[in-house]
């Protein structure tokens, strides 16, 4: 099972500290604001079961990788290995 944000099971503290956000926004390198701004954008398309998926990659990383992308910071082997 995955669950890169943490929504069926959630460890109490996400890993650094801090909230989903500031995770990943860390994780990925990425400005915090611009991240929440993006997944606020794509989370109703998710809820509606009309976000877009790959046949390797569920909705949610297949957005998160393609955010990352977008922003000029790809996710290599080390992002990675937290999925």
């Amino acid at each position: 099972m995955f669950d890169l944000f943490y929504t069926l099971v959630h460890p109490g503290e996400f890993p650094g500290g801090g909230d989903r956000t500031t995770w990943l926004a860390d994780l990925l390198g990425v400005d915090e604001r611009v991240l929440e701004t993006r997944w606020d954008a794509f989370e109703p398309l998710l809820e509606s079961g009309r976000a877009p998926a790959t046949r390797a990659l569920g909705s949610e990383f297949a957005w998160l990788t393609q955010m990352a992308a977008d922003l000029g910071r790809p996710m290599g082997p080390e992002v990675r290995a937290h999925r």
